[in-house]
């Protein structure tokens, strides 16, 4: 909400080597709704210095289809709210499949948190969600853990 805070950013980029492709700002429907209009001009400048913008907790907050449309991002976060019982929740299973199809339509990726086995992942995929979060991949670890935890999970597979 600072206004200097793209500046910000972008100094801070330079000063650490970072490339803002591989950087992914996650702002809730909530956040965005409060003050829509700064917002979604402040999104499109960090998505125009190559940032990644993602909506995070889609479907909890007071979703508005028409920002949604406006707002440049790259993925939309599914809740685990719609992911824990969709198995045996067929209105959670219509939601979900729904949110897929108009977020593929509007170019956007779908991220599903919440995953938390492999039958719901499987069911997900057949939704055609494109990533997945969850304790069915691993409970959170350490930021050191992490190249361990690749070179194991991508030897796994």
């Amino acid at each position: 909400r600072e206004d200097d805070f793209v500046d910000f950013v972008m100094n801070k980029l330079v000063e650490h080597k970072i490339k803002a492709e591989d950087i992914i700002f996650e702002i809730t429907e909530n956040n965005m709704i409060e003050n829509a209009e700064v917002e979604i001009n402040r999104l499109v400048a960090l998505r125009s210095c190559g940032f990644k913008i993602s909506v995070d907790d889609y479907g909890t907050g007071y979703s508005s289809l028409s920002y949604l449309k406006k707002m440049p991002v790259n993925e939309v976060k599914i809740d685990r709210a719609f992911i824990t019982n969709i198995m045996d929740d067929e209105s959670s299973q219509t939601i979900v499949e729904a949110t897929v199809k108009m977020c593929h339509k509007l170019g956007f990726k779908v991220v599903v948190e919440g995953v938390e086995n492999i039958e719901t992942v499987e069911l997900l995929h057949k939704m055609s969600c494109d990533l997945f979060q969850g304790y069915v991949f691993s409970k959170p670890i350490p930021l050191d853990s992490i190249p361990e935890f690749k070179q194991r999970f991508y030897r796994e597979r």
